[in-house]
């Protein structure tokens, strides 16, 4: 179905007039056309929806055997002994700390009494539920489970077990904490990839997704003997001229799920690379940013739906799927939701993959970069309703103050923005959702009144392309610091010394600073500038001697040099688009708690998550912090989520939206949280490790329930 719009009617008209003129004159005009602003792909009639075919058992929700709850990663609890009347009274009831700290993203599992986590130290442990008190522990080979684990109740002949991936090998464990023998060797199957995300089981088979290689495996759950092995990535529609062996992505590293009955492996991906910059990869980059379902029996994809074409904004679809229904017309249908960085929901029918709602696309502007393949169409989804904001237009920039205000201006005005803003060489281009929208936790869904609850950031960023051909054809001294000068300061400094809007040029500085001010500003930051103490000393050390020994007339040998070749374009880092203080340069709120309504695709609420003291004392009581949350929502009415700066854990009305109740954390919270029951008391229990948007990292494990009386 295609819509023209006015605009594409004025211009049709204008050629029907050129083209009767050239009919008077005797000419031929070869026919055209002009391609509409907006297409929409059209949903699935009602006739088309997959019904739910079964009840889920009501003990189903009661369990937590799965990071993100279980197989449907909807990170639902029925639990509600802790509820809106109570919830006030909430107390720490244990915290566990681990030797050192480090930054643990894994939601926690509960099993026969026990909560299994990863913790610092390459450990898999587990603790009492009650108390905390540790049972037993597990060294492996690489950092465990990332982003999460699974425990397997066993079959007839083979006892319960617990999954996950550490470095290149997947792990079986039995629940005291031994390696099982049966599997692998000793316990152990070596992969071709790292795994960040937690298995899943079905038909007897543990998937496997790979990140780096983007391909899912499926082995037996009882040998860890290969089943198949799916890769993601299709190869591009390239001749022998154009193979790029750079060229990968479609990435299961947000997550997957599994609907047990059908067999079914539902698989987010993340974006192509290189990234932010597609000219060696034309074409849309099939099953990049992507939803996609396989077939758990033989490993075939059955369906795969993209979200955004030969993406070169850095959009993964980030967070696992859900599996959950929606109801029409008194009709309970079972989908499938994957929420996005460019804040969208994905929705689709579960065994089909048809949108639910039609999928609104847009005509994207066309690319600047040479050499560059521009997709034509692009999201502008209009339901469900996009829970973040996805155009950076001069009415979001800031108000804290005329200051901050005036300083965004500036950058804004010398940089490209709008609609999925096009690449331009040596210049900013500005849009949101590289830290979301939504980000790697995702969301939780109620399956009774099917309304998605998910945590966002309305946070803008400046991505900068430049040319880099030629480093190799002429004898520039100092390459590998050349490199990492290229890597982390060109962006604001040029690729020559030469500066950039704002920022200062950097020639002769030498003459100018001493190499410890210097050194302290590389590291530390200075007014604007942020610090990069994040980089290893080496590379420090590479940039500031870079800085301090090329002379300008070497860079301009290079610069001159590119204006002979073909260029070769390189982005020049991630950097969130700041006012003159460091905050965001658009108007808060910058995070956002969004409850959406699958049944009808609307946003019913949305509350700011997060505070800023100090602006708080300046009057911004609202503004919501940049939060890597992730919510859980209980059959006591509630939603639960930490992730925000402020470092706290809250309780909101899953209804209204009304916070009912936070407490402090010694530091933020780093996954979202686990709910469980034990001797007849409900807990909650959140790792908070830190270690997230420039927070200090953490060691501490805390669970809260209310007070025994």
């Amino acid at each position: 179905m295609f819509q023209n719009t006015h605009k594409h009617w004025k211009a049709g008209k204008y050629f029907l007039t050129v083209l009767s003129a050239g009919l008077l004159f005797g000419a031929t005009l070869a026919p055209t056309s002009i391609p509409p602003n907006y297409k929409t792909l059209d949903p699935a009639k009602s006739s088309e929806l997959t019904r739910s075919e079964s009840l889920i058992e009501p003990g189903y929700f009661e369990s937590w055997s799965r990071s993100n709850a279980n197989a449907m990663s909807n990170r639902y609890s029925s639990f509600a002994q802790i509820n809106r009347s109570n919830v006030a009274k909430l107390r720490v009831a244990w915290t566990y700390r681990s030797e050192y700290p480090d930054v643990i993203q894994a939601n926690p599992i509960f099993v026969k009494g026990m909560v299994i986590l990863p913790i610092p130290g390459s450990y898999i442990v587990a603790l009492d539920g009650a108390t905390g008190k540790e049972q037993w522990r597990f060294q492996t080979e690489g950092k465990p489970a990332i982003r999460g684990l699974v425990s397997w109740p066993g079959n007839g002949s083979t006892g319960p077990r617990i999954y996950f991936a550490s470095g290149n090998n997947l792990y079986a464990l039995s629940l005291d904490g031994k390696p099982v023998t049966q599997f692998g060797k000793n316990g152990v199957v070596a992969r071709d990839g790292q795994s960040l995300v937690a298995p899943a089981i079905a038909k007897g088979t543990i998937i496997y997704p790979v990140r780096g290689t983007a391909k899912v495996e499926g082995l037996d759950v009882v040998t860890g003997e290969v089943r198949w092995i799916t890769p993601l990535l299709e190869p591009l529609p390239r001749s022998a001229e154009t193979v790029d062996s750079t060229y990968s992505g479609a990435n299961p590293w947000s997550g997957i799920s599994v609907d047990e009955e059908r067999g079914l492996v539902f698989v987010s991906t993340g974006n192509p690379k290189p990234a932010f910059v597609g000219v060696s990869r034309p074409g849309d980059n099939k099953n990049t940013d992507s939803l996609l379902a396989i077939d758990v029996r033989n490993g075939n994809i059955v369906w795969s739906f993209q979200e955004i074409a030969h993406d070169v904004w850095d959009q993964d679809v980030p967070a696992p799927p859900i599996l959950t229904q929606i109801v029409r017309d008194s009709v309970v249908f079972d989908v499938v939701v994957a929420v996005t960085k460019h804040g969208n929901t994905i929705l689709l029918d579960r065994v089909t993959g048809k949108p639910i709602y039609p999928w609104r696309l847009r005509r994207a502007p066309d690319a600047k970069l040479q050499g560059e393949h521009a997709a034509e169409y692009q999201p502008d989804v209009e339901l469900p309703e996009p829970f973040s904001k996805q155009e950076f237009v001069a009415d979001d920039l800031t108000d804290l103050g005329p200051e901050n205000y005036a300083f965004s201006r500036k950058v804004f005005d010398q940089s490209n923005a709008g609609f999925f803003p096009a690449f331009a060489e040596g210049k900013d281009s500005i849009f949101f959702g590289i830290g979301g929208g939504a980000e790697w936790p995702g969301g939780a869904v109620d399956p009774y009144t099917h309304i998605l609850y998910v945590s966002s950031n309305d946070v803008p960023w400046r991505i900068r392309v430049v040319n880099v051909a030629g480093l190799d054809q002429i004898k520039l001294p100092y390459p590998r610091q050349r490199k990492s000068y290229i890597e982390h300061c060109s962006a604001c400094h040029g690729s020559g010394l030469q500066g950039v809007d704002v920022n200062p040029a950097l020639y002769g500085i030498e003459e100018r600073r001493s190499e410890d001010f210097i050194r302290q500003t590389v590291h530390q930051g200075i007014r604007n500038m942020p610090g990069f103490s994040h980089l290893q000393p080496a590379t420090i050390d590479d940039v500031v001697e870079y800085i301090q020994s090329v002379k300008p007339e070497v860079n301009q040998q290079l610069l001159a040099l590119q204006n002979t070749i073909p260029a070769q374009f390189h982005f020049t880092g991630w950097r969130v688009f700041t006012d003159n203080e460091g905050y965001p340069a658009n108007k808060p709120p910058w995070g956002w708690l969004n409850a959406l309504d699958l049944n009808t695709g609307r946003i019913i609420w949305k509350v700011p998550l997060g505070k800023d003291k100090l602006l708080e004392e300046r009057g911004f009581a609202t503004v919501g912090t940049e939060n890597l949350g992730g919510p859980v929502v209980t059959g006591g009415g509630l939603i639960f989520i930490a992730g925000t700066t402020d470092n706290l854990i809250r309780a909101f009305d899953k209804k209204t939206g009304q916070e009912l109740w936070s407490h402090e954390l010694p530091f933020m919270g780093s996954a979202p949280p686990t709910v469980y029951m034990v001797d007849g008391r409900q807990f909650l229990l959140v790792p908070a490790t830190g270690g997230e948007l420039e927070n200090p990292v953490g060691n501490a494990f805390v669970a809260f329930s209310l007070p025994v009386e």
